[in-house]
């Protein structure tokens, strides 16, 4: 053994012992980091305008906005919660079409729904679904955990309240279905349990929103059906509620019969509000601008701020605090509408085939498959391109329907992004067309 230590180390040895005899030691512990200059203890406010969605710091009132929109997208949102593989939280928000549709004599759009992700960090927009629909304004209410985006859809005697799995790669699914259910309202969620706040749309009774379970729990609150939405503190402690005519007021949910702070009863009713992570503000979206109130101030004291008066904010949404990002952090994401659009000249017809005569023999095949399995880009579906009778058989496609100008995918949210792709064959009045699309840009799959 004693072969095995040469001069050189044996000296080291005796160095090393030498410093632990003296109570001291060599080794020193690595530097710690540097704090991050303008780093985002308070968290960052997101928020909708009628210039899209952006984001702002408390701290400094600076914004900028991450995702530009027109006037002619309807935006739900945005929220904030977690994304794969990120450290810090990034926004949700839903986006519904609201250009001329197609006519018989007139190229428009289909109105779709859509569901988006944008990471003001990376720089980065993903489309996570969309969905044709022709007689709403979209998705609504929503509202984040640290699993699921929840929010309503559909319309009338027929709500529905759907999520999403944040964390995963499934698309959206029905947590309650009319009329074996009551139609619910999102108006909140939950941080520390989960939960998703939902309102009846008759009767207007509150309960908590077990979204693992779909089961509805007792809400401690006595809300009127007007009321909402709601914003509840990180540790799930207090709500603050929006009142239809008196403005926002805060309650205290692990003692009920503690009453309400009124904070400004002179405010119209807030569109949207959002906690502080260390609940000492709330932000509240109301009369087309962002305020921040002070939760424990006395009724009709003065805003301690106000942002973006006359930019038509709507939106609003707080995230926790991002120490390991700051300012300089921020990018922009991009354009929506580039990938609405892309969607729009995929699915346009062939030219052939959008004759009044032609739409009728036109056949649209239409399968989806996950491009990061192994083998999936030579898989059947992938590379189809003259489908048969027996091919259709073992692989029977998504449905499909034609338009005026467009063919469209049927069914609720038949479209999801990431690696999901799609393989079309457009057939029968024209010569067959095959071509694959996804729904936004590639993530790496």
């Amino acid at each position: 053994m004693h072969g095995l230590f040469r001069p050189a180390a044996l000296a080291a040895l005796a160095i090393v012992v030498a410093a632990c005899a003296s109570g001291s030691t060599s080794l020193a512990s690595p530097p710690a980091s540097p704090p991050l200059p303008n780093a985002l203890k308070s968290g960052l406010i997101g928020y909708a305008s009628a210039q899209g969605v952006g984001v702002l710091d408390p701290g400094t009132g600076k914004t900028l906005l991450v995702a530009p929109m027109t006037g002619q997208l309807h935006v739900s949102g945005p929220v904030w919660g977690p994304a794969p593989r990120k450290r810090y939280p990034v926004l949700y928000f839903a986006v519904h079409d609201d250009r001329p549709v197609d006519t018989r004599s007139a190229a428009g759009v289909v109105p779709y729904d859509w569901l988006f992700r944008a990471d003001p960090f990376s720089g980065s927009l993903e489309p996570l679904a969309a969905t044709n629909d022709p007689t709403t304004e979209g998705p609504f209410g929503l509202a984040a955990t640290q699993k699921a985006l929840g929010y309503t859809f559909g319309c009338c005697a027929e709500y529905q309240v759907q999520a999403l799995d944040l964390l995963g790669s499934t698309g959206p699914r029905a947590l309650t279905k009319p009329p074996q259910q009551a139609p619910l309202f999102v108006e909140g969620a939950s941080p520390a349990t989960g939960y998703f706040l939902v309102r009846a749309f008759a009767g207007g009774g509150w309960f908590w929103l077990n979204p693992d379970t779909g089961q509805l729990l007792e809400f401690p609150l006595t809300l009127q059906a007007d009321d909402g939405p709601v914003a509840i503190t990180q540790d799930g402690s207090l709500a603050a509620v929006s009142l239809p005519n008196s403005g926002p007021q805060v309650e205290d949910l692990k003692n009920p019969q503690a009453g309400v702070r009124q904070l400004n009863s002179r405010l119209a009713h807030a569109g949207a509000l959002a906690w502080s992570p260390d609940a000492r503000k709330l932000a509240v979206s109301v009369s087309g601008q962002l305020l921040l109130l002070d939760p424990n101030g006395a009724d009709g004291v003065a805003p301690l701020a106000t942002y973006l008066a006359g930019q038509g904010v709507a939106g609003v949404s707080w995230s926790v605090a991002v120490p390991d990002r700051n300012l300089e952090s921020l990018k922009a994401a991009g354009q929506p509408l580039a990938m609405i659009d892309a969607l729009l000249q995929t699915t346009r017809l062939p030219a052939g085939a959008d004759t009044p005569s032609n739409r009728p023999r036109t056949r649209v095949y239409l399968w989806a498959y996950d491009f990061s399995k192994p083998g999936a880009a030579s898989s059947p579906v992938a590379t189809v391109s003259e489908p048969t009778p027996e091919f259709l058989k073992q692989y029977p496609p998504q449905a499909a329907a034609i338009g005026w100008h467009h063919w469209i995918p049927a069914g609720d949210w038949p479209l999801l992004g990431g690696c999901w792709r799609y393989r079309v064959v457009v057939t029968g009045s024209v010569p067959t067309v095959a071509s694959t699309f996804a729904l936004g840009p590639d993530t790496g799959c």
